[in-house]
């Protein structure tokens, strides 16, 4: 159980009180658990168009860990060609006696958990034999794309494609530090960049769909989308959306935020219990993003930050 020992925990914080493999099976676990162990409210959001930028309140509660958290934060994607698109932090909070345990870096937490979540679904959709990685967007997702496919795939070759060639080059130059034996290519296009991909992803602002067509990848691909994901913005075009098997982290919020073409998606918790492997077919995991997921990895790190805290007493 937690205990009050109020602390801010930052971005270099959360990088060394973290172990992807280790929240990922946490995740796995909570997916699992009965849904009475969890209170996850839809979250609020304010949208504001012309230019696009929303802020959002994402609380939820664990019945286990006798936890509070919110997380609020705010979305700017125009600014997305200097590096900055979003900001948030966590508040977490005892629901035994109401005591302040923590206040996270909520942009740290939410990187930590979009790489966990994606390798996931990654392990149980994609092809077993995936050794070609296709990025569309060059990012500080993208980079968390790449430890989640390689924490869970033997990938040998990594294709990436920015808009900007400088960007997909710095991606590169960062990303070797992940994957020093593969081999990287700067693609000119989105087109090369999937082109003979078994897994691939797009993370990228686009409110147009930069995918139309995927004649170029095997039929069994594994696609992980983190990024557009609005009825009217989207990175990948609803026909092939329809033509998938598409996976949520929540199915309300999916249909409440993405629009009805997420209508015949699966949860994760559904994934998780199928009887028979989803990897004989294209899979595509549409990611919209759910407080059960900052709840268990604000937990993780909180629970690893407080464990070395105890130990150096």
């Amino acid at each position: 159980m937690l205990t009050a020992f109020c602390n801010v925990i930052l971005k270099d914080e959360i990088a060394s009180f973290s172990d992807l493999d280790i929240l990922r099976r946490e995740l796995t676990v909570a997916y699992m658990a009965p849904p009475s162990n969890w209170d996850i409210p839809q979250r609020a959001v304010i949208w504001r168009e012309n230019p696009f930028s929303a802020f959002a309140s994402m609380p939820a509660y664990s019945e286990r860990d006798q936890l509070f958290i919110c997380k609020i934060g705010a979305i700017v994607p125009q600014l997305a060609e200097v590096g900055i698109t979003s900001g948030s932090i966590i508040v977490a909070i005892s629901a035994l006696d109401g005591s302040l345990l923590a206040i996270l870096d909520g942009t740290a937490v939410t990187n930590l958990k979009c790489a966990a979540v994606a390798a996931l679904v990654t392990e149980h959709c994609a092809p077993r034999d995936s050794r070609v990685l296709g990025l569309v967007g060059a990012g500080v997702q993208a980079l968390q794309q790449v430890r989640a496919a390689l924490s869970v795939r033997d990938i040998e070759r990594i294709q990436v494609y920015s808009r900007t060639a400088a960007r997909a080059t710095r991606f590169v130059e960062q990303a070797r530090q992940l994957a020093p034996s593969a081999e990287f290519v700067v693609c000119d296009s989105p087109t090369q960049a999937i082109a003979n991909a078994d897994v691939l992803v797009t993370a990228t602002t686009s409110t147009l769909p930069l995918i139309e067509s995927l004649d170029a990848v095997r039929p069994d691909v594994h696609i992980n989308c983190m990024g557009a994901h609005t009825p009217q913005s989207r990175e990948i075009a609803s026909s092939i959306l329809r033509d998938s098997c598409v996976i949520v982290e929540d199915k309300m919020t999916a249909l409440s935020e993405a629009g009805p073409d997420h209508e015949h998606a699966i949860s994760i918790g559904e994934l998780l219990a199928a009887k028979s492997p989803l990897s004989q077919q294209r899979t595509i995991f549409a990611s919209t993003g759910h407080a059960l997921l900052d709840l268990v990895a604000s937990r993780h790190v909180m629970s690893n930050t407080q464990a070395l805290s105890n130990a150096n007493r």
